[in-house]
């Protein structure tokens, strides 16, 4: 009796794979299983996306949302088979998560907070809303609060996917400056107390102020009547921010005002926790400031006279300023101050010429003695007052014309 004998045909494989994962947000990263049969000897993986493997059990990342399908080929010597398996992988949109942390959550103003973006998810886009009704568009901005209250910081990042944000507070504490704008410490303060409704302009500037190092504050908005101040920094202060104050009138901080006609009043303010009031942390301060011709012109002042005052220690003190140049609108000129608080430019009337008066000589009744009228060839009536300009040597002028008339007189 014969033994049937079944004989297996070779064939090509039947492919299958599965993955750990079909869905989640992007960046997804997918790794995929083969569970193909047949005893396939090479593998073709198309994820969908444009990428391919020849790995049998590759790892593929997709880096944008979408559906997407995912084609495995299998083959052997004898033939391929493959399967498609129809927007079987699934990446989700990913917004950015807002966060961020800033260097200060408090202090007193002027408070200068610089804000640092820690968002995660790759946002491509910022905006910030300081609270104060400034806003930004900077990854790490700096703002500065100028009145004290209690701010709500947002900030909204973005990319393609969509938008998320987070607010937080920060608190700006008014100074403690009283009587005449000097603090309890002798200083003038960490901030300043001057009304909003007194401010006329401000300009901001910021510096890294260095223990042992000049710094230099340049106000470039051309605002202001400040062109720039420097000093030679006795302590370390960071990343500092300097204030100008153009005023509408004299600083609330001054009860009264300087001697002299004001061209305008301002003030500096250098930093927080009362930096630039403090002679301890700094040394050879100067000021640049610009003063207009048409001021000069207008109110007629000797342009030497110009000087600046600072209000200090509930008086005016007047520093004297060197003229630096000139151009078609402005005189610049330099001061050196001792520190930083309300100011004033000041300068003085150009002294006018001074005049006098002569009377004519009354009629005399003895015609012997009678010295003729030297006005009377004028047609001015006698004992009418001349004003006469102080001519130097015009006295002497007049006394010998006397004389000679006497003597012509006596001859005949």
């Amino acid at each position: 009796m014969l033994k049937k004998i079944t004989v297996v045909q070779a064939a090509a494989p039947v492919p299958d794979f599965t993955s750990n994962c079909t869905t989640g947000p992007r960046p997804l990263t997918v790794t995929f299983n083969d569970t193909s049969t047949g005893l396939p000897e090479t593998w073709s993986w198309d994820f969908g996306d444009g990428n391919k493997s020849a790995i049998q059990n590759p790892t593929h990342e997709y880096s944008k949302a979408g559906n997407y399908s995912v084609t495995l080929t299998v083959a052997n010597r004898i033939g391929s088979n493959s399967i498609k398996k129809v927007d079987y992988i699934t990446v989700l949109p990913q917004p950015p998560s807002s966060n961020f942390c800033s260097n200060v959550t408090n202090g007193v103003i002027p408070l200068t907070v610089q804000f640092n973006d820690t968002s995660t998810g790759s946002p491509t886009a910022w905006r910030w809303d300081f609270g104060d009704g400034n806003a930004s568009f900077e990854q790490n901005p700096v703002n500065t609060y100028f009145s004290a209250g209690t701010y709500n910081v947002n900030l909204i990042v973005s990319n393609i996917d969509g938008s998320s944000s987070k607010t937080a507070t920060i608190t700006a504490f008014g100074s403690d400056n009283s009587g005449g704008g000097r603090s309890s410490s002798g200083g003038w303060g960490s901030g300043s107390p001057e009304p909003a409704k007194n401010i006329k302009v401000k300009e901001l500037s910021q510096a890294y102020i260095t223990g042992g190092k000049p710094v230099r504050f340049e106000f470039q908005r051309n605002v202001t009547a400040i062109v720039y101040l420097n000093f030679d920094a006795k302590k370390t202060a960071g990343r500092t921010t300097t204030i100008v104050e153009m005023l509408k009138d004299k600083s609330t901080l001054t009860p009264n005002a300087p001697e002299g006609e004001v061209c305008d009043y301002f003030n500096i303010w250098v930093g927080n926790g009362g930096y630039g009031s403090d002679e301890e942390n700094f040394e050879n301060a100067v000021i640049c400031f610009k003063v207009d011709k048409s001021w000069i012109q207008e109110k007629g002042i000797d342009k030497t006279s110009i000087s600046l005052n600072r209000y200090d220690d509930k008086k005016w003190s007047e520093l004297p300023a060197i003229l630096l140049r000139e151009d078609n609108r402005y005189l610049y000129f330099t001061a050196e101050t001792p520190g930083f608080s309300p100011f004033a430019i000041t300068g003085k009337l150009i002294a006018k010429e001074h005049s006098f008066e002569i009377l004519s000589e009354p009629e005399t009744k003895n015609p012997e003695y009678h010295t003729p009228n030297i006005t009377a060839d004028a047609e001015h009536a006698p004992g009418k007052k001349e004003k006469i300009a102080g001519i130097p040597g015009f006295e002497w002028i007049y006394c010998i014309i006397g004389l000679l008339a006497g003597f012509v007189y006596m001859r005949k």
